[in-house]
């Protein structure tokens, strides 16, 4: 009976867990990960129309930079024709001061129309390098100026690429040229963060620029960072997938260093064919759901806790209710064995009451005595308790 008892109060509150858990829980760790692949979306598209006001920005900034009288006066295509080295000097110390005053951007550099590197600021690494075939500098020789991300010297960079008018004519282009790294993804993560972050009750996002099997820079920690050079490394699929999908982005999730995202990667605007870099937004599920799983923690004890009580309680009832029944069962065998002195007590009340009177009348009867009536009953057996 108290096995039965027992199993049927853990039964029932396991139950009413499983239902509260299904009802409550469930919906509200739901409801935390649909917030967290929102505002990952919402940042990947918001992304997008932030850059190209940046870079508008960006090419205004160049324009007027390459309008300089200091620029013009050493970028002269005459001088230049006649002595080479001595024009590219100029240029370069133009350069320097323009690249330690107005423009700290990582590389400056000048062409002429034909797409020829006459000087870049710092050093001469670039001279001579030809981007006739680069469809940016090439759009600027022809007096459109834009941004693109390519190669130079190695490194992916993101060149703002303007023309260079002298007397009404494009003699050349002058080149602002940014490494695509962990700094200008800070950079360009600040951009968006009042617009992310710090909305109430959203999770905190971190950004980072990659390539196929390869990570270029993030605003993640060191160490979730190389977590995430690894899976990049591991799933250069992922830049194939935002290609080939419609939005030119793909959703994925990753576990990074025991802590699981949700992540966008999305293709960064090129001019060319070749796109080859994308931007990843993403957001720490685990971190989201970790007041969610305190509080199922603390559920869950609580429901321990519940089922301990409820298993004393229903101890405690099964006893008061078996107590009655365990003491007419002891009164029974005494008449069993031949007590005929043993009465039961009509002092009890209730269920048990009722019992003892009909077993004390079918005593009597069986023993050819007179049957009693209650009060006589109860007279005779204060008598024998004073006696005692």
């Amino acid at each position: 009976m108290k096995a039965k008892i027992i199993l049927l109060a853990v039964c029932s509150l396991a139950l009413m867990f499983v239902a509260a858990y299904q009802m409550l829980v469930k919906p509200a760790e739901s409801q935390l990960i649909d917030t967290v692949e929102d505002g990952v979306s919402r940042a990947t598209a918001l992304y997008k129309y932030i850059n190209a006001a940046e870079t508008l920005g960006r090419i205004r900034d160049a324009e007027e930079i390459a309008g300089r009288k200091e620029l013009l006066d050493v970028f002269d295509p005459a001088a230049y024709a006649s002595d080479p080295k001595e024009t590219a000097q100029r240029v370069q110390v133009e350069l320097n001061v323009i690249n330690k005053f107005t423009d700290n951007s990582d590389v400056l550099f000048v062409t002429n129309v034909e797409g020829r590197v006459i000087a870049r600021n710092l050093d001469n690494t670039m001279n001579g390098t030809n981007f006739k075939e680069n469809l940016l500098i090439n759009n600027a020789i022809s007096g459109r100026s834009d941004e693109d991300i390519f190669e130079i010297l190695g490194k992916r960079m993101k060149v703002v690429s303007v023309p260079v008018r002298k007397n009404g004519q494009i003699i050349g282009t002058y080149n602002s040229a940014n490494i695509v790294d962990s700094e200008m993804a800070k950079s360009d993560f600040s951009n968006i963060t009042e617009e992310t972050n710090e909305e109430k009750g959203a999770s905190a996002l971190a950004f980072a620029f990659v390539e196929t099997g390869k990570v270029l820079g993030s605003t993640l920690p060191p160490d979730l960072h190389e977590a995430l050079k690894k899976f990049i490394e591991a799933n250069p699929e992922l830049v194939g997938k935002a290609l080939t999908e419609e939005e030119r982005k793909h959703a994925f999730t990753a576990t990074l260093a025991g802590e699981r995202f949700y992540a966008n990667i999305a293709v960064h605007e090129h001019l060319g064919q070749e796109k080859q870099v994308c931007y990843v937004f993403l957001s720490s599920i685990s971190k989201a759901l970790l007041p969610l799983q305190t509080s199922r923690n603390n559920f869950i004890w609580f429901t321990l806790i519940l089922i301990i009580l409820g298993i004393i309680i229903a101890l405690v009832i099964e006893e008061q209710a078996q107590a009655p029944i365990s003491r007419f069962t002891e009164g029974m065998i005494e008449v069993i064995h031949g007590n005929r002195s043993f009465r039961f007590s009509n002092e009890a009340e209730g269920v048990e009451g009722q019992l003892n009177q009909n077993a004390n009348m079918m005593i009597a009867t069986l023993l050819g005595e007179r049957i009693p009536d209650e009060k006589q009953v109860g007279e005779k057996l204060g008598q024998m308790k004073v006696g005692e």
